[in-house]
């Protein structure tokens, strides 16, 4: 097929999709109101899972996900933050979720910070973090009811060392 033979081509087969059909006319989509966000219940039923979205080609850029993997037509429940390949925790006795994060003064380089951020179950919303001191990296454990952090591989004395109280269990990840 020669080029100007497919520039007419694709000339027409764009302007039958733009056209109606004959008598089909639609009405214009009604406005959305902006900053409306459903809330999702504080304690997830069993069937929802917590996914890590590890974006390969853009790593300060991860997500968390709250998947319904019971759901036949709106699975995605909603989505946080989760940079840096952060590891990701629920708690079992409050509505948090934690994530474990490593952030840099320069998008991928420069000064280091290593940040538990603590989220808001039901708004996805940030509810504060717990800044780790010295540029160390966490390192999740878990204990018979409890999840605490480990640092250079260093037994805390208890999880409030952070600071905050960490409870729960390990999430269901995919």
């Amino acid at each position: 097929m020669s080029s100007r033979a497919f520039i007419a081509a694709l000339a027409a087969s764009l302007g039958a999709l733009s056209v109606p059909a004959a008598g089909q006319t639609s009405a214009p989509l009604a406005e959305e109101p902006l900053g409306v966000v459903a809330e999702l219940p504080a304690s997830y039923p069993p069937n929802w899972v917590i996914v890590s979205d590890f974006n390969f080609n853009a790593i300060v850029d991860g997500r968390g996900v709250v998947v319904d993997t019971a759901s036949e037509n709106q699975p995605f429940k909603g989505m946080f933050r989760a940079s840096q390949f952060a590891s990701i925790l629920t708690a079992t006795t409050k509505p948090e979720i934690y994530t474990a994060e490593t952030f840099f003064s320069r998008l991928s380089e420069g000064d280091r910070t290593d940040a538990i951020t603590i989220w808001d179950k039901s708004t996805l919303k940030s509810k504060g973090e717990i800044l780790l001191p010295g540029g160390k990296r966490l390192r999740w454990s878990r204990l018979p009811g409890q999840v605490c952090g480990k640092i250079k591989l260093k037994p805390m004395s208890s999880c409030r060392e952070f600071g905050h109280q960490i409870m729960g269990g390990m999430p269901p990840m995919i």
